[in-house]
């Protein structure tokens, strides 16, 4: 049996040959830790805009926009700018997280946690 490290798994006892049934994983590593999942560029994976424009970016660019995000996030939910934080990638990720790190440590040494940025 395959076990699914994530909040959700499918019930397969349920399986009818139509539709799977999920239910939430007891065992799942989400209920100690938190994690947030970037398909980037625009476009990539699930990602979207309305705005044509949003769709080419180089790689700098991209490592800012990201980090503007985290930090908007991080100040609506200030309950989690005590946690340890790990970036991670794959694929073209490989390129994009020491630039997106980079900015992290440079905002961090600059004390820019802000609602400027």
């Amino acid at each position: 049996m395959y076990v699914c490290p994530g909040p959700l798994r499918f019930r397969t006892d349920a399986y009818n040959d139509t539709s799977l049934t999920l239910v939430y994983n007891p065992h799942s590593w989400t209920r100690i830790s938190s994690i947030i999942f970037l398909d980037w560029p625009i476009g990539a994976g699930f990602s979207f805009s309305q705005n044509a424009e949003k769709y080419t970016s180089d790689d700098i660019h991209s490592s800012k926009e990201i980090y503007v995000f985290l930090k908007q996030w991080l100040l609506r939910y200030p309950r989690f700018l005590s946690n340890p934080a790990y970036v991670g990638g794959d694929s073209y990720g490989g390129k994009l997280v020491p630039l997106v790190a980079k900015e992290i440590v440079q905002g961090n040494e600059l004390g820019q946690l802000d609602q400027q940025h």
